[in-house]
């Protein structure tokens, strides 16, 4: 079944610099390599009679869906325009099913003929989030000195947004359970410039759909191996034997730099509910990247 056209445009760079110097007194070498990806990516047809269509259903959130002119998976729902601070704001807004106080605020986008109407419901869902970067990237460096040796390699992601899924549970109270420490600066009467939500046993179901809550920067660099070894050269009867000794250490994914709360930003993609698709960007807990410490000999006779 074709369900509609995608177009993807954008271009790859690969850049490499290679120094060695043979200098007896100096004898250094270093390689550097660099790679940056661009993708553009837009649904650009439906099928005949389809508007929109969603990839991912898990419990009441929706987040991902597929329309054209949005980019495959957009992140798709309520704008967030803050919290409800008061009994004024409430009677002022457009009305919101269970509105409360410490409850989102919800922006009416439009209605039945296009424009906003004072009303919140289905009709104010709207594009929320790209989980495609803006460009990937990588750097590889290797350098040697005398009989040292060092090894990185970095990798990011830039201008993409993920959907944490998690916080359906640890800061809205799906179910009974552990919660993010973020609810210690949720809002109250107390803290009213807070603008994450305050803890509410009968929260209404409109608050526990797909919104810009979910949402955050997914840019990341991270460190995934950083190696350092030594080739030690032997003298006399093993230096026939053993034509080569090197001794390394290494570590992976030894830090990343975010601004995502998430465990990993490092996120791929999650199963559509009917095992056929896959939603990009949505954290449905994924497990992060182990950290690794490696030693090692390699020794050839």
């Amino acid at each position: 079944m074709n369900l509609g056209n995608m177009s993807n445009k954008g271009f790859e760079i690969a850049l490499n610099y290679h120094y060695s110097s043979l200098a007896p007194t100096n004898p250094f070498s270093l390689d550097v390599g660099v790679n940056l990806s661009r993708n553009i990516n837009e649904l650009t047809k439906l099928a005949d009679g389809v508007k929109r269509t969603f990839l991912l259903s898990n419990r009441s959130v929706q987040p991902s869906v597929l329309q054209a002119g949005l980019p495959f998976g957009a992140f798709y729902g309520y704008k967030v325009e803050g919290i409800f601070k008061s009994a004024e704001e409430i009677a002022g807004a457009a009305t919101q099913p269970g509105a409360h106080l410490g409850g989102f605020r919800y922006a009416d986008v439009s209605g039945p003929d296009g424009r906003p109407d004072g009303i919140i419901n289905d009709e104010d869902r709207t594009f929320i989030g790209n989980p495609h970067p803006d460009f990937i990237y990588g750097l590889n460096l290797n350098a040697r000195y005398y009989n040292f040796d060092v090894s990185l390699f970095f990798n990011g992601s830039q201008g993409n947004e993920l959907f944490d899924m998690t916080r359906l549970y640890t800061d809205l109270s799906l179910f009974d359970g552990a919660v993010s420490d973020r609810m210690l600066n949720a809002w109250s009467p107390t803290n009213t410039s807070s603008n994450i939500p305050a803890p509410y046993r009968d929260r209404p179901a409109i608050e526990m759909l797909s919104n810009s809550y979910f949402v955050q920067d997914g840019s990341y660099l991270k460190l995934k191996l950083l190696q350092i070894g030594y080739n030690f050269k032997f003298k006399g009867a093993l230096q026939d034997k053993v034509k080569n000794c090197r001794l390394y250490v290494s570590g992976t994914n030894l830090f990343t730099v975010t601004k995502y709360t998430g465990l990993d930003p490092e996120v791929t993609s999650s199963p559509g509910s009917s095992g056929a698709w896959a939603a990009p960007g949505v954290d449905m807990g994924m497990y992060p990247m182990s950290r690794q410490f490696l030693v090692g000999l390699n020794v050839t006779f």
